[in-house]
């Protein structure tokens, strides 16, 4: 965020990049089920939009205000 990056796509990732890759994507269609593998991204995919959309909506606060406690 201090590179320029903007909040919505951070968090996205953050949320997403961790928990799902395409590597284990394939192995668990593969070796299961690619109906277990869309379910599996789907699951992961709905809560990391729904943080992105979220984001966008909620008005960001001043950098140079500080939090209150």
């Amino acid at each position: 965020m201090t590179k320029g990056v903007p909040l919505p796509y951070v968090v996205t990732i953050l949320c997403t990049l961790g928990i799902i890759s395409v590597f284990s994507l394939s192995l668990v269609g593969k070796t299961i089920s690619w109906k277990v593998a869309a379910a599996t991204y789907a699951t992961v995919a709905a809560p990391g939009n729904l943080a992105d959309l979220l984001t966008h909506t909620t008005p960001s606060a001043d950098p140079g205000q500080t939090p209150p406690c």
